[in-house]
């Protein structure tokens, strides 16, 4: 395994990838890789499996998928916004 600059080894396996007696599972904190970086290790690494779509409640999404197709249909319209005292486009 090459470390990078800003790269950490994984403290959730130690580098391998792999948890258990047998190293059999994924390690759920780098998720097989090994190392993250200093943001992951704080916050934690996004599944890679998982899409945007998969992380969003099903509410916002059906908010979200109504809203672009308004959208596209022309539904909603651009409208003037008033800035600094006048109206822009």
């Amino acid at each position: 395994m090459i470390i990078k600059k800003g790269e950490m080894v994984c403290n959730g396996c130690g580098g391998v990838g792999g948890v258990g007696d047998i190293l059999q599972d994924e390690c759920p904190k780098c998720f097989g890789t090994g190392k993250l970086d200093w943001i992951e290790n704080v916050v934690g690494k996004r599944d890679p499996s998982l899409s945007f779509w998969d992380m969003v409640d099903e509410p916002t999404r059906m908010m979200a998928e109504n809203f672009i197709e308004k959208i596209k249909s022309g539904d909603i319209r651009k409208k003037r916004i008033y800035v600094d005292g006048k109206f822009g486009d």
